[in-house]
């Protein structure tokens, strides 16, 4: 290498300033040098098909697996992002609410001294048991899918970037 060029993009508010230098790396000496302010808007207008923001797809899937839905926002998908953090939501209720109303059955079950009341609890402590368990299967299947679909839509991005240029 005989020659090396450096520089520098400063955010000045409502422009960017671009600066470079030509550098012989023998000598060390700066050969030529030069700076051009560039208004904000025309600058993201020109870079936004020349740069992209490198979405690591471990890194999404790994935001997805602390909360679901977290992937999508890094990913930037707000919308899918929180539709998923919205429905873990919603089946989370669902399980703690079935397993509240569960052991509430039970407590009725164990307490019953009639017959017919006590199986009438217990087929209703049975129906919220499998409410839950059906939460609990909805629940880590939308957790499995955040992660997943986060890492893919990662690497997405990436290879559309690739085959663009």
């Amino acid at each position: 290498v005989e020659f090396l060029i450096a520089g520098a993009v400063a955010d000045l508010g409502n422009r960017f300033l671009l600066a470079a230098r030509f550098i012989n790396v023998e000598t060390g000496n700066v050969l030529q040098s030069a700076s051009v302010e560039i208004p904000s808007n025309s600058f993201l207008s020109i870079s936004s098909g020349l740069v992209m923001i490198k979405k690591y797809p471990i890194t999404a899937a790994f935001r997805s697996m602390i909360l679901p839905g977290w992937g999508q926002f890094y990913n930037d998908k707000p919308k899918k992002g929180g539709i998923i953090l919205g429905s873990e939501l919603l089946i989370a209720v669902s399980s703690i609410s079935s397993y509240i109303l569960y052991k509430q059955s039970k407590t009725a079950y164990e307490r019953a001294t009639q017959r017919d009341l006590a199986s009438n609890k217990y087929v209703e402590m049975d129906q919220y048991a499998q409410i839950n368990w059906a939460s609990l299967g909805a629940l880590s299947s939308v957790w499995l899918y955040a992660i997943i679909d986060a890492y893919i839509d990662a690497r997405k991005q990436i290879k559309d970037f690739k085959s663009e240029k």
